[in-house]
């Protein structure tokens, strides 16, 4: 006579359904780390710096004038003859036009 131990059927059933769930509603509770919001001043310096060098930035924006949601992104920063202003997304290999007005905060990366 020989006893199996089994797992309950209801248990392996549901556990691969309530992981992911779980994974999407952690998700949606966490809060992005919002760095000081600079000065003008210290914005324009260092957008300055990071086109004229050509170095990697990080750079966080808001999403709207009238919210606190942020966004992240890093990459080479470009200006066209207009005046546009490009981040060129090192990691996706694509340039996203960006509204100066909406940036919170600017870190240049060292090489």
């Amino acid at each position: 006579m020989q006893n199996s131990v089994t797992q309950p059927l209801s248990i392996s059933w549901t556990r691969p359904k309530i992981k992911p769930l779980l994974k999407y509603i952690w998700s949606k509770f966490q809060v992005p780390v919002l760095n000081k919001q600079l000065t003008s001043a210290e914005i324009i310096q260092r957008l300055e710096l990071a086109v004229n060098l050509q170095i990697p930035v990080k750079l966080q924006m808001n999403q709207s004038f009238y919210s606190e949601t942020t966004s992240e992104y890093y990459g080479q920063l470009h200006q066209t003859v207009a005046g546009d202003l490009y981040i060129y997304l090192l990691n996706k290999r694509q340039p996203l036009l960006i509204n100066p007005a909406l940036i919170r905060h600017l870190i240049l990366e060292s090489n």
